[in-house]
């Protein structure tokens, strides 16, 4: 099954590619955001580089979602459509 893996900076998310180090991603935001000035993180998205410059007050919110490939595919592992409720 395959993931998918968002990251958002303030208003803004962007979609990470497969295999994305995001524990790697996530040290160097916290670094950044620690920092005593702000600091641009680059990274790669599903289709481009991308720099947010990351100060103090940046929001930035990681999503995991591993059913992402089942949703798509109209089935959860929670579907309770086999139950015969």
């Amino acid at each position: 099954m395959t993931q998918s893996t968002t990251v958002t900076f303030d208003d803004e998310t962007y979609p990470l590619p497969p295999g994305s180090d995001v524990v790697a991603l996530m040290d160097r935001i916290e670094a950044a955001a620690h920092s005593d000035t702000a600091a641009f993180v680059t990274f790669a998205t599903a289709g481009s580089l991308v720099s947010v410059l990351i100060g103090a007050h940046t929001r930035v919110t990681v999503c995991v979602d591993p059913t992402a490939q089942a949703a798509a595919m109209g089935v959860l592992p929670d579907d309770w459509a086999d139950w015969n409720l």
